[in-house]
């Protein structure tokens, strides 16, 4: 079983703009986890260091007891998957379109098999937006599109799943 340890994570966007002091945590499969704390805190900043969207010093963010950087971008993929806090896409793609780009880290690149469609449709049932498959990201609301980014991360079938504000525009 995987987990993600994170060992004394400092980190500056900046010199002198210290953002993470020191931070250690491990998570384990199956846990959910919240991360509190006010805005402009670093919790989004450690997300994406946990990602690699942004480099944190050699070694000190362990998957499944390799340093994170010893992956290639595609397994990491297969271990995480992310719901950003927001997202504004410029594409027309389908919301079916978007939620079977989850299934890129499953098969090859430059085609999806039958069960990748069957994964992203039962996805976009999970957060119940199949009515909405064949409609343009454009054309949904705030929260429908959070659905679909969530339906995304859960077409993955990661075994961890990140999420950064996952409710952030959705109703109550």
């Amino acid at each position: 079983m995987a987990e993600i340890a994170v060992s004394d994570l400092s980190f500056a966007y900046r010199p002198g703009r210290e953002v993470l002091s020191n931070v250690s945590a491990v998570f384990r499969p199956g846990e959910a986890v919240n991360i509190l704390g006010p805005n402009g805190c670093g919790k989004t900043t450690l997300l994406k260091l946990i990602l690699g969207l942004i480099s944190p010093p050699p070694g000190r963010v362990v998957v499944a007891g390799r340093p994170a950087e010893s992956f290639s971008r595609r397994r990491l993929a297969q271990l995480m998957a992310y719901v950003p806090q927001n997202h504004s896409g410029v594409f027309p793609f389908k919301a079916l379109e978007a939620v079977m780009m989850g299934r890129l880290a499953r098969g090859p690149w430059w085609r999806y098999r039958p069960e990748d469609r069957l994964r992203a449709q039962a996805a976009l049932e999970r957060v119940r937006l199949a009515h909405l498959a064949d409609r343009s990201c454009l054309e949904l609301s705030g929260g429908e599109r959070q659905l679909v980014l969530v339906a995304r991360a859960l077409a993955q079938q990661a075994e961890f799943l990140i999420m950064d504000e996952p409710v952030a525009n959705l109703d109550y």
